[in-house]
C-alpha cells in the first residue's frame, strides 16, 4: 500500500515536488465554526514540517501548512510564530502548475509561477491585484505559537482542481521559505490536488 493511502508524506528524491496531498472534507465544514477552530484540522494531514532554525531576524517562523478542500471551498491553515502582521505571510498558488507563467517572485527565481497569491485574508492575481477577502480566523496556542486559517472560494481560483503551492514570511531583511528551496527555481514545492467533483 502506498504511504499516501495513510495521509503520510510521500517525498521525491530531489528537488521538485516534494509531497502530494488531497483532502476532501465534509461540505458542512465551512457551516458555523467548523473550519475556524485548529480542532477541527485534526484529522488533516500536514504538509512535511519546516526547518526549526530558519526564522527570519525578527523571529518569525514557518512550520507547516495543511490544505483541505470541499465542492465551494479551500481551506487553508498555517502553524507559525506569533508576532506579525498577515500582510507578511503569504501562500503562492500555482493554479495552472505551469512555473513559466504568473508572478515568479521577488528575484524571479520563484520554484513555480503564481497565479493567485493569499496575502493576509486578501487573494490576488498574479499581478498581486486584489480579487476577494477570504474569511479567517487566528488563534493563539499555549506554546506561544499562532494557527491561521482561511477560506478561499473556489470560484477565485481560476477553476483549478490541482495547484503547486509555497509560502513565505516576509522579515524586514530576509525571509522564512516553506519549503526552503521555494524561491531557487528550479527549487521545491508542494501539490495539492482535488479530482474533478
Amino acid at each position: 500500500l502506498s504511504a499516501l493511502a495513510f495521509g503520510l508524506p510521500a517525498f521525491t528524491s530531489a528537488g521538485g515536488e516534494l509531497q502530494m496531498q488531497s483532502n476532501l472534507v465534509r461540505e458542512d465544514f465551512d457551516n458555523g465554526s467548523n473550519w475556524l477552530t485548529p480542532n477541527a484540522w485534526n484529522a488533516i494531514p500536514r504538509f512535511q514540517t519546516d526547518a526549526t532554525d530558519d526564522a527570519t531576524g525578527e523571529g518569525h517562523n514557518w512550520f507547516y501548512t495543511q490544505v483541505a478542500h470541499n465542492s465551494d471551498w479551500f481551506f487553508v491553515k498555517y502553524h507559525q510564530t506569533a508576532g506579525f502582521a498577515g500582510d507578511l505571510q503569504y501562500t503562492l498558488f500555482d493554479t495552472d502548475s505551469n512555473d513559466e507563467t504568473g508572478w515568479l517572485g521577488p528575484n524571479n527565481t520563484l520554484a513555480i509561477g503564481a497565479d493567485r497569491v493569499l496575502s493576509g485574508a486578501s487573494l490576488k492575481d498574479a499581478a498581486w491585484t486584489h480579487l476577494e477577502w477570504t474569511p479567517w480566523n487566528n488563534v493563539t496556542d499555549v506554546n506561544g505559537e499562532l494557527d491561521i486559517m482561511a477560506a478561499i472560494p473556489r470560484s477565485f481560483m481560476a477553476g483549478a482542481t490541482e495547484f503547486n503551492f509555497v509560502n513565505y514570511i516576509r522579515g524586514a531583511g530576509d525571509t522564512d521559505w516553506y519549503p526552503n528551496a521555494g524561491n531557487n527555481f528550479p527549487g521545491d514545492y508542494f501539490r495539492y490536488e482535488t479530482g474533478v467533483f
